[in-house]
């Protein structure tokens, strides 16, 4: 697995980032010093369109959307390292990168030279078979947001009018990135007992910019739907920034990447939020780096360009 570079931000690029930036600026940015970073859930995003019959249609003569990801490291499964505290069997962290970086190897035989046919129709009849299995974990992810969704939206429905919902407390975020209250997954995770404070600390730290991105995204369908009760109009394609704001912690020098505007809303808020919280509280997590946690993608290509 690669490694980090020390002292600098990193740069996570969320997919609608990578399908915007060229494999020529991603090298400039890595040859300049930049840490810049994908998440496995990126990846798995970009790999299930190989062979699919969808609009957005990979084949092997047009995989330089999912090669590019070489200029970038790979971060661990970002939900295990939570996790692995209460339950340590669930610990993934380097496994799944290691199987994407693996991948992309693998992606780089699937055009090789016609006297390799035979081991050219192998290597593509496996990566096939898992993109497959790709998108069926990217089917059962978009039904498990949609159901953290309405469990969120039940939650806050009961707390606040629905008048109440555009400036909810700030306290509510911290509260709810104390445990596993969004996450029915994480439940089971060895934490049928009072928690001790540092264990606390460890979700807020870990898991405050995902959680705010829940709780702001599912306002937002809330307030768009109008009255309490009504139908939500769940736009699927947040689970993978859902997924992806869990890379972001309170301690860590990390920044995401996007072109999604609702992102770039909620970790703003975020942001605010938390330097709001740390004048008038102390979270105590450890070391809170305070800077803002989002760049849209024209900010990163400046940040790329500049001398």
């Amino acid at each position: 697995m690669q490694e980090k570079s020390l002292g600098e931000p990193t740069y996570i690029l969320d997919t609608s980032a990578i399908r915007s930036l060229s494999g020529k600026l991603l090298e400039a940015g890595k040859t300049k010093g930049l840490d810049i970073a994908v998440s496995p859930i990126s990846f798995s995003e970009l790999f299930r369109h190989l062979g699919s019959d969808d609009g957005k249609k990979i084949g092997f003569d047009s995989l330089g959307q999912v090669l590019k990801l070489k200029h970038a490291r790979i971060l661990p499964d970002s939900y295990s390292r939570t996790v692995k505290a209460f339950d340590p069997e669930s610990d993934a962290t380097d496994e799944v990168a290691r199987f994407v970086e693996s991948t992309l190897d693998m992606l780089g035989y699937a055009t090789l030279p016609p006297e390799h046919a035979e081991l050219q129709e192998r290597v593509r009849g496996g990566l096939l078979l898992a993109a497959g299995q790709a998108r069926e974990h990217h089917q059962m992810q978009k039904a498990s947001f949609r159901q953290m969704v309405h469990h969120i939206a039940d939650y806050l429905s009961h707390l606040f009018p629905p008048e109440g919902l555009r400036q909810l407390p700030d306290e509510l975020f911290v509260a709810a990135s104390s445990g596993p209250v969004l996450r029915s997954s994480w439940e089971v995770a060895g934490r049928s007992e009072l928690s001790s404070d540092v264990e606390i600390r460890m979700w807020i730290r870990n898991t405050y910019f995902s959680t705010s991105y829940l709780i702001a995204r599912t306002r937002d369908y809330m307030l768009k739907a109008g009255k309490p009760g009504a139908s939500l109009a769940i736009d699927l394609n947040d689970s993978e920034d859902a997924g992806i704001c869990a890379h972001l912690s309170l301690t860590e020098k990390s920044i995401l990447v996007t072109g999604d505007r609702g992102t770039v809303r909620a970790l703003q808020e975020a942001s605010e939020r938390l330097a709001r919280l740390l004048n008038a509280h102390s979270l105590s997590p450890g070391p809170v780096w305070p800077a803002a946690r989002v760049r849209t993608t024209d900010e990163f290509i400046e940040d790329v360009k500049r001398p």
